[in-house]
C-alpha cells in the first residue's frame, strides 16, 4: 500500500468510527432519558408507600381490640341427627282435655 491508499482506508475507518461514537451517545443519550424516567417514577412510588404505611398504622390504630373471652364455634347437629319428639301417653292427653 501506499501513502493515498493508506490515507483513504485511515480515513474511511475513521468515518467509522465517528458513525460508531455518534450511535453510541444516541443510544447514552435515550438511556439517560429512560434512567430520568425510572428515577422520577421510583420517586413517585416512594411516595405513595410512605402514604400506604401512614395509612396502615392509622388503620392499626382504630382497630377494635380482640374480646377476652371467646365464643367456640360448635358444629349445630342437622336436621337429620335430631331425635324425634316422645308423644305422649294417651293417658296424658285425656288428662289434659278433661281438665279444661
Amino acid at each position: 500500500m501506499n501513502q493515498e491508499e493508506e490515507i483513504v482506508h485511515l480515513k474511511e475507518r475513521l468515518s467509522e468510527v465517528v458513525e460508531q461514537l455518534s450511535k453510541s451517545q444516541e443510544q447514552a443519550s435515550h438511556l439517560l432519558e429512560q434512567m430520568s424516567m425510572v428515577q422520577a417514577e421510583n420517586h413517585v412510588l416512594k411516595e405513595q408507600l410512605a402514604e400506604a404505611h401512614k395509612r396502615i398504622e392509622e388503620l392499626e390504630k382504630q382497630k377494635t381490640p380482640v374480646p377476652d373471652i371467646v365464643k367456640a364455634n360448635v358444629v349445630k347437629p342437622k336436621a337429620d341427627a335430631k331425635k324425634e319428639r316422645k308423644k305422649r301417653p294417651r293417658d296424658a292427653q285425656r288428662d289434659c282435655v278433661t281438665e279444661q
